[in-house]
């Protein structure tokens, strides 16, 4: 990889393969691959490379630009490699482009290719209908007083109130709901344990996706910090797809724990020196800062003042994502409402599945690191334990397909035979396509 400086160089060639399309945000461009006419984001990063000097026209790096130029500690490669999947808004390239008024000699930028899901983000899909539709069915009590509250509460708690289950209540399609959960699951696979799975259109109904890397147990943990139904992406669906792409987005707060997997069984007295810890977003802790609230405040929900985040508090807020799908949003905080109530408040009145349910519920309570019973030592069995719960969702999910109870489960359009040779091929093609990228994540990780 050729030097940031470099006046022709790969950058700029890559540059030639795309057109932009659009100013979408200061900055920010959809552009589209000649090749195959895809679109992508291309987000300007010059004034976070560089630096501006006193000597007109010279640029030095700036520490994120030594970070990632190749002439320095080049961290770009690494980056590429590790943010790409499926699931993910990865990174596709980076490149530059040549601007210019008219008569004038062009300025050089740079610019960072991410993946474009062109249907929104889930944050579209939460929104108070109550606004446009005045009769719609509200929460009860004063609509702008997000603290009224409902007097039955036990023991006093202070907690919004909750409408009356007058009947089962449901927003998104159950299909979707499974779609979102399964997606950012495969998500967090990678993130947290360094595993791939991809569905086989072959066989769609026959078992697991199939997993296309091995256990590594050297990967660390990354920890996204910032799930929320803004940062999950959508597309619109393609060929016979049922939805399209759904993605996890937005790294700015994630964190390389630094920590590695150990072995299953063994025993220690406290929990956290075989835990991945991170400080909340926005804030710093020192490691033993984290230690001694982790010790304090172990498994406590919502989070405390000096609790350290962990995967587990990733499970948590995916299932309160999951939760603001499937409750029907009437109040303008139905975010905040959501993550105020309690899981079985919010989940009570829905008219979904069993299945569905349990596994949200699932992902709010589950704790691989709580005590055995009968003594005072925690068995480390959290190796791996994300993708135990993505091949629960994943059972819980054919188990509904094949429930006549449920229609929608049946809904899905198979595609002609043409559409399912072409998913087919593309699997194939994909199969390739990772197994050479997993092969570049362990060069990574060796190197590291």
């Amino acid at each position: 990889m050729a030097s940031f400086k470099d006046a022709s160089d790969p950058f700029y060639d890559g540059g030639l393969k795309y057109e932009l399309v659009t100013e979408m945000a200061p900055g920010v461009w959809k552009i589209t691959r000649k090749s195959d006419r895809m679109f992508f984001l291309a987000h300007d990063m010059t004034e976070k490379l560089f630096e501006v000097t006193n000597q007109p026209g010279k640029l030095n790096l700036s520490l994120a630009g030594q970070l990632l130029s190749p002439e320095q500690h080049n961290l770009l490669e690494p980056l590429m490699i590790i943010l790409n999947h499926e699931n993910l808004m990865s990174i596709v390239d980076i490149i530059t482009f040549h601007f210019s008024n008219s008569g004038r000699f062009g300025r050089k930028r740079w610019f960072t290719v991410w993946d474009y899901c062109d249907a929104g983000n889930l944050g579209n899909l939460i929104v108070n209908q109550h606004r446009r539709n005045p009769k719609a069915k509200t929460y009860p009590g004063d609509l702008d007083d997000p603290m009224d509250v409902d007097d039955t509460s036990e023991a006093g708690e202070k907690r919004p109130r909750t409408p009356p289950p007058e009947k089962p209540f449901i927003h998104l399609p159950e299909s979707f709901c499974w779609h979102v959960l399964r997606s950012v699951l495969k998500a967090l696979v990678w993130l947290h344990d360094g595993m791939r799975f991809i569905d086989n259109p072959l066989f769609p109904e026959e078992g697991h996706p199939t997993m296309l890397s091995a256990e590594n147990p050297d990967w660390q943990p990354i920890l996204h910090r910032n799930i929320r139904p803004e940062n999950i992406f959508i597309g619109h669906p393609r060929r016979s797809e049922w939805y399209g792409a759904c993605k996890l987005g937005n790294f700015g707060s994630a964190w390389i724990s630094g920590h590695c997997q150990q072995p299953r069984g063994k025993s220690f007295e406290w929990p956290i020196f075989a835990k991945a810890l991170a400080p909340p977003k926005g804030e710093f802790m020192s490691l033993g800062d984290m230690i001694a609230g982790d010790m304090k405040w172990t498994a406590t929900h919502p989070q405390q003042a000096g609790q350290p985040y962990t995967i587990r508090s990733e499970y948590r807020a995916l299932g309160q994502v999951m939760q603001a799908l499937m409750y029907p949003p009437m109040v303008d905080y139905h975010w905040q409402w959501i993550c105020t109530n309690q899981v079985e408040r919010v989940l009570e009145p829905l008219g979904y599945s069993a299945a569905l349910k349990n596994m949200v519920m699932k992902l709010m309570i589950f704790d691989h690191w709580a005590p055995v019973e009968g003594q005072d030592t925690y068995v480390n069995d959290a190796m791996y334990k994300t993708r135990e719960l993505h091949l629960d969702a994943e059972d819980a999910y054919l188990d509904w397909k094949k429930n006549q109870r449920w229609p929608e489960a049946k809904a899905e359009v198979p595609g002609t035979k043409a559409e399912r040779d072409q998913d087919s091929e593309d699997f194939k093609r994909l199969i390739e396509k990772y197994t050479e990228s997993y092969a570049q994540v362990a060069n990574v990780i060796q190197k590291v």
